[in-house]
């Protein structure tokens, strides 16, 4: 190298790796209850977009691209870049891996701690920034407010799983408005309109070097964008809020039931960490990845055309260029905290890599050790996932991670996951359940789980689905302990009080269990009636009805997948019930829509080296999408009759479908993308007693490919649907 590199610190000053230090804080937080280190946070934003695009330390350099050499840089800069284009070096460092790659780790057991020195470093520079913007302001006008507001000043987060307030949109009004009015050093003490850095990142110029930006549109705009209007540079930030609500009738969106089932049921580092599929284990393919991607895909949005380029979040190498791509990953390094606080003994594990970077080549063993490239710790050695295990060591903490207040590390890890059913258990069956009593649910559970109407779970047409018959039905064993009968009652969802409990070890999802062999399905009139006879009137649904001696089954989509299969950045939506299956851009919205399985494919004519290999490789990812609290919602509606697998196999037989769109929102014959493979499983669980206690999900799980399967033995969904155990 041509001069000492440099080196990330994070922002400097806690006294140990275990705090107490400042604490990152929800965007929407931050701009209501911090309102000094809201006007530095953007103020100083600002300044860092603005920054010379041929500094190595200006926000377009960090965010990924290089710039050609300078008199300022005539070497360091020759190559630069971390997350994406155009594939070089950024820093000095090289060697070892592709030449047309990014440094960043994706289906890699290094992705979550890849990102956390990447994330340090942005937050280095820009508390640097806003220091400098606090001595700014006169004296006269709170200059020594603004210091001290920006002592403790870390960056936010957003928080896209949280339960928010009754007309809040889940994509914040401070990342879709133009202007925001502030008080800035020159504006008197008055807040005046300023250019929101939160909207959009300007390029000036616009591709520095020839190929920089090889794709079109991309190559053309001369800001980020989301959800692009026509290929045009006009973001429909409305949109964003939209994919991740769904506009269910105002039900939490399948991401909460998502974050909570890997939170509460993933005890083990790999599984958690990233999406490359685990072979034999049908339990294991949601991830911490997963869940990532469908943030990028939901604010990247589609392109007008499939020539056309979705919004930059929707493409890796361009994603980092968008101000939301800092906020989202913020938000994932905070899950990766929560999950340590309550798994503190489990970490990275030796995996080969199974894509390549600048300095790993594919099919390396990666381990703790193995060096987080291009991030330097000190002058002669770079950070590893043991160096970046604490967050304190970085400087910074979350809400929910501030170990430093507990006198035990296991009156910790006992808080954190108080807090994470407290924030997102709404969202699952076995908290509503531990919170609920016959006749009662929590009224925290009914502003999630209501009633909905039998209207909007109609099954689709019947030339759509395979009925169920003893035909078309193949059975699986159901989980080893499932629970017995229901028992009945008759009273009515009124408001409960809070049920008390014991803490206990919660177990990642495992193996499966064999299967028994094929038999007969039980006729119609032996199956359990969907509303048995109370009188002259139906006998009124009751939640708890869904549980016995504590226990109940979760039931779960799980998704397989070639990453690049398609050429580009698609989507495979999975409805419980009709939908408008000739309008594919209505899917987003649909009432039956209960997810989607967002893949972050590269573009057909992509540069990338590493994912050319990955296409040749066939690199295969995974994601699940809960079906529990949908199926509740319907069993409350007046089916099924229960979650037994009696029940269940029946209705999703008929009412479970799925589609495949592309990045522009067009539909892909699902013919098309003979790799893909749609299964269900179900998992016993059982329901927590103690307010700091997680659903217990039991090791196994059980394959159900009658429940994909049509009547002839074929895969339902033009033939990606699971028909054996062994394709899982």
């Amino acid at each position: 190298m041509a001069s000492d590199p440099i080196v990330t610190t994070g922002v400097s000053g806690a006294s140990s790796a275990d705090g107490p230090v400042p604490v990152r804080k929800e965007i929407r937080s931050l701009e209501k209850d911090f309102p000094d280190q809201w006007t530095l946070y953007v103020l100083g934003l600002k300044v860092f977009q603005e920054a010379d695009e041929s500094d190595l330390l200006s926000y377009y350099q960090i965010s990924g691209q290089r710039y050609p050499p300078s008199h300022r840089h005539p070497i360091a800069i020759m190559k630069a870049s971390i997350h994406g284009r155009p594939y070089t070096t950024w820093n000095g460092v090289d060697g070892g891996g592709a030449d047309e790659s990014g440094y960043c780790t994706h289906a890699s057991i290094l992705f979550p701690t890849w990102h956390r020195p990447y994330l340090a470093l942005f937050e280095e520079i820009l508390y640097q920034i806003v220091q400098k913007k606090a001595t700014e302001f006169p004296e006269s006008q709170g200059r020594a407010r603004y210091v001290a507001a920006a002592k403790d000043f870390r960056m936010p987060y957003w928080d896209w799983a949280a339960v928010l307030p009754a007309g809040t949109k889940v994509f914040p009004t401070s990342l879709s408005t133009q202007k925001l009015n502030l008080v800035t050093p020159t504006s008197g003490g008055k807040p005046t309109p300023v250019d929101n850095p939160l909207y959009s990142f300007k390029f000036h110029p616009l591709n520095p070097s020839p190929g920089d930006f090889p794709d079109r549109p991309l190559d053309s705009w001369d800001q980020t964008v989301r959800w692009p209007r026509n290929g045009t540079t006009v973001s429909q930030n409305e949109k964003i809020s939209q994919a991740i609500e769904l506009l269910n009738q105002n039900r939490s969106s399948n991401l909460r039931e998502k974050v909570f089932n890997l939170l509460s049921s993933y005890r083990r580092y790999g599984p958690f960490s990233n999406k490359e599929w685990n072979q034999g284990n049908p339990g294991q393919y949601g991830s911490l990845e997963d869940v990532h991607d469908t943030i990028h895909v939901d604010v990247g949005g589609s392109g007008s055309t499939r020539r056309d380029s979705p919004g930059h979040m929707g493409i890796v190498p361009y994603a980092a260029f968008d101000p939301a791509f800092w906020l989202h990953h913020t938000n994932v390094d905070r899950l990766f905290a929560i999950w340590q606080a309550m798994n503190p003994n489990s970490y990275v594990t030796q995996q080969a890599s199974s894509q390549e970077t600048v300095t790993t080549p594919v099919n390396t063993l990666e381990t703790q050790t193995t060096a987080l490239t291009p991030f330097w710790e000190s002058a002669d050695e770079f950070w590893t996932s043991d160096g970046v295990r604490k967050t304190g060591t970085l400087g910074y903490a979350y809400p929910e991670t501030q170990s430093w207040n507990f006198a035990t590390p296991a009156e910790y890890s006992a808080n954190v996951r108080a807090t994470v059913r407290r924030l997102y258990g709404g969202s699952s069956l076995g908290s509503i359940l531990a919170e609920s009593t016959p006749g009662n649910l929590s009224n925290r559970a009914k502003l999630i789980v209501p009633s909905i109407s039998k209207a909007s779970v109609k099954p689709a047409s019947k030339e759509n689905v395979q009925p169920a018959s003893k035909e078309n039905v193949q059975p699986g064993k159901p989980s080893a302990a499932e629970p017995s009968k229901a028992t009945s009652s008759t009273a009515t969802n009124t408001p409960l009080s809070f049920a008390p409990v014991k803490a206990s070890d919660q177990k990642p999802l495992g193996e499966v269990k064999p299967q028994r062999e094929p038999k007969a399905q039980p006729k119609p009139e032996d199956l359990p009636k969907t509303e048995p006879e109370h009188g002259n009137n139906p006998k009124p649904r009751d939640i708890t009805d869904l549980s016995t001696n504590g226990k109940y089954l979760e039931w779960i989509v799980n998704l397989k997948v070639e990453k690049h299969c398609l050429g580009g950045t698609f989507s495979v939506h999975i409805f419980l019930g009709d939908f408008e299956r000739d309008d594919p851009s209505a899917w987003h919205s649909t009432a039956n829509k209960v997810g989607s399985f967002n893949v972050l494919g590269d573009l057909e004519n992509t540069g990338c080296h590493k994912c050319k290999n990955d296409r040749a490789r066939q690199l295969v990812v995974t994601g699940q999408v809960p079906l529990t609290l949908a199926l509740a919602e319907r069993y409350l509606a007046g089916e099924p009759a229960n979650l037994k697998p009696e029940s269940v196999i029946p209705y999703l037989q008929t009412h479970l479908h799925w589609r495949v769109t592309f990045s522009d929102g067009s539909e892909v014959p699902r013919a098309q993308v003979p790799s893909l493979t749609v299964s269900v499983i179900s998992n016993e669980v059982t329901v927590p007693i103690a307010h700091d206690e997680l659903p217990q999900f039991a090791d196994d799980v059980t394959v159900h490919p009658e429940a994909t399967t049509t009547r002839d033995g074929a895969g339902r969904g033009e033939g990606t649907g699971l028909t054996d155990v062994g394709q899982t």
